[in-house]
C-alpha cells in the first residue's frame, strides 16, 4: 500500500475518533443545560479544564512513546519489557494523580 493511502487511512481513522467525541459532546449539550445550573456547568467546565491540564503532566507522552517503540525492537520478549515499562510507569503516576485531585476537589 502506497503511503499516500496508508497516510489517509490512519488520518480518518485519527479524525473520526476525534469527530465523534466532539460531536457526543454538542449532542449532549442540551441535556446539561436543563440538568445542570450555569454554576454546576461551571464547576463541570473547570474540572473538565483542569483534568485535561493536569493528565498532560501525568501522560509523560507513553501512548506515542510505547507505540514508537513496540515495534523497534526485533525480539519478542523485547515486546513486553516496553509494555510492562508503561504499565508500571502508568500505575506510578496514577497515585500522585488521585493524591492530587482529592485534595483539589474539596474546592469543587
Amino acid at each position: 500500500m502506497s503511503f499516500i493511502k496508508n497516510f489517509s487511512k490512519d488520518a480518518i481513522a485519527y479524525g473520526l475518533g476525534k469527530g465523534i467525541k466532539k460531536f457526543l459532546g454538542f449532542l449532549l449539550l442540551p441535556f446539561y443545560t436543563r440538568a445542570l445550573t450555569p454554576a454546576d456547568y461551571g464547576i463541570l467546565d473547570t474540572l473538565g479544564t483542569f483534568v485535561f491540564f493536569i493528565a498532560v503532566f501525568f501522560n509523560l507522552g507513553l501512548d506515542s512513546a510505547s507505540g514508537f517503540y513496540y515495534f523497534q525492537p526485533k525480539e519478542e520478549n523485547e515486546k513486553g519489557k516496553i509494555l510492562f515499562t508503561v504499565f508500571i510507569l502508568r500505575l506510578v503516576t496514577i497515585f500522585p494523580a488521585v493524591l492530587l485531585a482529592f485534595f483539589c476537589f474539596q474546592y469543587f
